[in-house]
């Protein structure tokens, strides 16, 4: 409907340089780089914007349109991953109409506001924090990146007259490649990594275990690894694109995302998890869903079981909540994530939020893990 709906706007065609270099002179810049924070990642700093309120009255330009968008997306999330934005064009259409008056109100939105469509193309990196020690996330090949060419979405106004513009789309995805602004080891050496949230990956159940230096690497010269040093499946990749969405927030189209993929792969539990999580996000039945439905690798065992575990807590079924932790600690003694949360329920502590689930489990981090690429040795 808004593809629509659009109408050919002003092309912005400028882009945040590969090697941050400085902005072309814009009507407005807001702009502002967050000093230090790609060290790290071997990369440039992340943009926060110092204002979001213009224009206050009219239709929003698209060189605004396009700050706002990268200053909504470019962040660390709880899962000390980066976010960063590369090469973004944007185009603004003629409104289409007032919040209040459209099918799918955003959450946030001013009801009396103005919705603009918008459209454009850029580059979204994902990336670790450098470490030398573990091949993929060594310097130059710490990011994996989408090229999104026809993303659209939309700008509006929220209740507090701040302007919030997103957009999304379905571009092909690489893996192992430089951030933007990427300067080389022997050129300024980053900062050490912070510490990194435990990994639940790491515990895979009772029949293997997988340690940081594989992390989910099939052994070399097995039919997984040979399947997996190509591009990305589509599922992978229809996977990672939910989980950039459910990270911006936007859960609707996440679960869309999600549960797409287990229409047509039922057997995949990764997936199956990820959209459990949505629909918890959603509020759409709660522990009905059972997050071990379809999970026949050990590697997700543990965190199917504590997902199962936080949504029964979420819902006030502790009973059920301590029954999956119970069965995570059998049989993975040596991982205390299940053995803590059980003294939270006992303690009468409340359940995380939805959103800080995937982090809270390391669900993020076993989705990156899947989805690189490997390359066989030599």
């Amino acid at each position: 409907m808004l593809k629509r709906a659009l109408a050919i706007g002003v092309t912005i065609l400028m882009g945040i340089g590969s090697a941050g270099a400085a902005l072309a002179a814009a009507e407005t810049n807001v702009l502002t780089p967050q000093t230090g924070v790609g060290a790290k990642y071997g990369s440039r700093d992340p943009y926060t914007c110092s204002a979001t309120i213009e224009p206050q009255q009219g239709a929003i330009t698209a060189d605004l349109a396009r700050q706002y968008f990268i200053c909504k997306v470019e962040q660390v999330n709880g899962s000390g991953m980066l976010f960063l934005l590369d090469n973004v064009k944007v185009e603004v259409g003629k409104t289409v109409g007032r919040a209040r008056d459209l099918v799918a109100l955003m959450h946030d939105a001013d009801p009396d506001g103005f919705v603009y469509p918008i459209r454009g193309s850029f580059d979204q990196y994902l990336c670790f924090p450098v470490d030398d020690s573990y091949g993929p996330h060594a310097h130059g090949q710490n990011c994996s990146v989408s090229h999104e060419l026809k993303a659209t979405g939309s700008c509006y106004r929220t209740g507090f007259g701040d302007w919030s513009c997103y957009m999304d789309g379905t571009g092909p995805t690489d893996s192992g490649v430089a951030p933007p602004g990427y300067m080389p080891a022997n050129a300024a050496a980053p900062a050490a990594p912070a510490q990194e949230p435990t990994a639940r990956i790491s515990a895979v159940g009772p029949i293997t275990s997988v340690n940081r230096a594989t992390s989910g690497r099939p052994a070399d010269g097995s039919p997984e690894q040979s399947a997996m040093s190509g591009q990305l499946s589509a599922a992978d990749t229809d996977v990672q694109q939910g989980m950039r969405l459910f990270e911006s927030g936007n859960y609707r189209a996440a679960y869309q995302k999600f549960h797409a993929v287990v229409e047509q792969h039922g057997s995949d539990p990764l997936p199956t998890l990820w959209e459990g999580v949505t629909r918890d996000a959603l509020k759409m039945g709660g522990i009905s869903f059972d997050y071990l439905a379809g999970n026949t690798d050990p590697k997700y065992s543990v965190i199917s079981n504590e997902l199962l575990a936080l949504s029964s807590w979420h819902n006030g079924e502790l009973e059920a909540a301590k029954e999956a932790l119970d069965t995570c600690i059998r049989y993975n003694p040596t991982d205390t994530s299940c053995a803590d949360m059980e003294q939270g329920i006992e303690s009468g502590a409340s359940a995380p939020d939805v959103k800080d689930w995937p982090a809270d489990v390391g669900l993020i981090k076993a989705t990156a893990a899947r989805a690189t690429v490997w390359k066989p040795r030599g």
